[in-house]
């Protein structure tokens, strides 16, 4: 009730809840309001309309978790906080949890609405790098710590998903010696496990992938709570033949199902939006308190990546990979035959080898004075019987004619190839050889899209391996949604790929699996644009080019602690006589090609080296000399025949 004596909780009251809305946090009041509102126009399991219904398992947040009068009659304030911590998650996990430098684990605002939260159906639509993860573990081990002969069990669509979570429990268990004394079993094998002096245990499995695996490991378990990493990316078989049947079995088990969202229709999909006895919880990157550092990264990132990863948005898997404005943007009405190089472009050459189709050739400049891309030529030598020595010689041609900085062509039909192109190059490498076909043994190179390449988390700079394909797509789809390149809309055939090409699904790592919506049209020069541009992002590309430090720092003496230039003291009854530092005073032995050079005390006691040579200080001295020792070192050798790499 307000001051007026209006009852502010009046529409809730005419709703039937499964607690007293006067006994819970107003955050639970929030929650119905959302919860009406969301699920009003849909039809609920009986096939009736669900406005005005709150059908969700749970019991709210107790605004008092425990009973004041019982807190009173507790001995003393660490009664009063371990009663407290008993019934309060957020508070039990600070007082016992800790992270890896040693501090307590505190919640943040989001992470104690989804811990204190008492449905029974939850999930978990968060941003990456979250914490998502970490509360769903701190989750586990408060049920695992205080309710004694509970049986919980984390599935994922593989094993290392499991092992994911099972690594960062135990994590959390060895930080706090009271928890880690209560563990009596902690295997691996034949599935992860965990159990306690209390009876509670903990499993974990792989509940099966998309299209893989049968969730064999999980199926028959009982469990009082069940947790589902990657819930997008289980296979829908795994979870109507495996999951559904605990739930049906017992049906006060809890499930928390925490996923990235993958843009398709599946069971998580259904939890999240369709399924009003589930309380979903979504949440983007903004809810970090240094989210304006990570909206700073977004073009780091594909459109697609950045609504799943950060705004943990559905995204649409009916849409292509390439968005249609972007692909219409990058149209320019020019031909490529009225294109000649220019000097200060840079260019590389993409090269796709098919045995039926034939060998696709794209070459792509960049202009370094706007930053933008563009295609200058596209190539396709037609199948026949000698479709790869075509390929190689409209290549070389290619190579002339556009100089490229860097070349990258397909390794998977491409193996053979390579090695004849190298050796071609190798045998260029002669007085009177052809200098563009010499070159190709330093700018070819094999992009193997089946592989997967090291590169760096663009949000936390860690080093990490990314599958070739998507790498090599996102990098081409990036370019498209920032516009920055340009294609002959005369060329039908690649804007016809670029249109068709789709995801088909994802691995339960997160990989995509492409495809074609039109497979008459093929994807051949689309791979050949794409190995053309990634070219650019891994030879230019700040997170991938290697810089070397050119500071010079003066390292402290080992022996005195002194960071100086002139470390060591000056005067000689102040020197440590060691046979080091005899080796240090030792005098220079001149080279009789050169004058012998002297020894002068200046005023400060700092012994230097002078020389008689007019206009010459020690250093141009010192290399003076290394040079007339390197020259007649050489002085007799043969040179080779062959001219030297550097010479291209």
């Amino acid at each position: 009730m307000d001051v007026l004596g209006s009852d502010t909780l009046a529409d809730l009251r005419q709703v039937s809840l499964p607690f007293n809305l006067d006994e819970v946090k107003e955050v639970c009041h929030q929650c119905v309001r959302k919860q009406l509102k969301k699920y009003e126009r849909i039809k609920g399991p009986d096939g009736k309309s669900m406005k005005g219904k709150f059908i969700v398992p749970c019991t709210g947040i107790p605004s008092e978790p425990v009973d004041p009068d019982l807190l009173a009659m507790l001995p003393n304030q660490e009664a009063r906080d371990d009663a407290e911590q008993l019934e309060d998650i957020v508070k039990w996990a600070s007082a016992n949890m800790k992270l890896p430098d040693g501090s307590p684990w505190n919640a943040r605002w989001y992470q104690s609405d989804v811990l204190r939260c008492t449905s029974r159906r939850k999930v978990l639509r968060i941003s990456r790098r979250a914490g998502k993860t970490d509360s769903v573990c701190v989750e586990i081990c408060y049920y695992l710590f205080t309710n004694p002969n509970i049986k919980i069990v984390v599935a994922g669509p593989q094993k290392t998903h499991a092992e994911e979570i099972f690594n960062r429990v135990r994590e959390f268990i060895a930080s706090n010696p009271a928890l880690a004394n209560m563990v009596t079993r902690d295997v691996s094998a034949p599935w992860y496990e965990i159990c306690l002096t209390n009876g509670a245990r903990l499993r974990g499995f792989a509940a099966g992938a998309k299209g893989k695996g049968s969730s064999v490991g999980i199926r028959g378990q009982d469990a009082d709570r069940l947790y589902l990493e990657e819930m997008d990316y289980v296979d829908e078989k795994a979870i109507t033949g495996a999951v559904l049947p605990i739930l049906q079995t017992t049906p006060n088990t809890a499930l928390v199902g925490f996923s990235t969202p993958s843009g398709f229709r599946t069971p998580y999909y259904e939890c999240c939006e369709e399924d009003p006895s589930y309380i979903e919880f979504h949440f983007s990157y903004k809810v970090l308190p240094h989210w304006k550092a990570v909206e700073a990264d977004k073009p780091r990132f594909t459109e697609e990546d950045w609504t799943h990863e950060f705004l943990a948005e559905w995204g649409s898997s009916e849409a292509g990979v390439y968005r249609t404005d972007f692909i219409e943007a990058a149209l320019m009405p020019y031909d490529y035959e009225g294109i000649r190089r220019i000097a200060t472009w840079k260019y590389t050459i993409g090269t796709d080898w098919n045995e039926k189709h034939g060998t696709e050739l794209v070459v792509v400049g960049y202009n370094t004075h706007t930053a933008t891309y563009q295609v200058v030529e596209s190539i396709l030598v037609p199948g026949s019987e000698f479709t790869q020595l075509s390929g190689v010689a409209k290549l070389l041609e290619l190579n002339r004619k556009w100089k490229p900085d860097h070349i990258y062509i397909d390794a998977g039909n491409g193996s053979t190839n390579y090695e004849l192109l190298r050796k071609t190059s190798y045998e260029q490498r002669r007085p009177g050889g052809d200098r563009d076909t010499a070159r190709l043994l330093d700018i070819l190179k094999r992009y193997d899209a089946g592989s997967s390449i090291p590169t760096k988390d663009p949000v936390t700079g860690e080093d990490i391996r990314m599958p070739a394909k998507p790498f090599m797509v996102n990098a081409s789809v990036r370019m498209f949604e920032q516009k920055k390149i340009k294609i002959s809309s005369f060329d039908d055939v690649l804007e016809k790929q670029l249109r068709a090409y789709i995801i088909d699904r994802y691995t339960p790592t997160k990989t995509p699996v492409y495809a074609l919506d039109d497979k008459r049209v093929g994807d051949h020069r689309l791979d050949a644009l794409n190995l053309a541009l990634v070219a650019f992002h891994l030879e230019y590309d700040d997170l991938h080019v290697i810089t070397y430090l050119t500071d010079v720092a003066i390292a402290p003496d080992p022996r005195t602690g002194i960071k100086d230039i002139n470390m060591r003291p000056q005067h000689i009854s102040e020197r440590e006589s060691t046979p080091e530092d005899r080796r240090i005073d030792a005098p220079v032995k001149s080279n009789r090609a050169f004058n012998s050079m002297a020894a002068a005390r200046v005023d400060n006691g700092v012994q230097k080296l002078k020389t008689d040579r007019r206009g010459w200080d020690f250093d141009r001295e010192q290399e003076e000399k290394t040079s007339f020792l390197q020259r007649r070192r050489n002085r007799g050798t043969v040179s080779r025949n062959r001219p030297s790499r550097s010479n291209f």
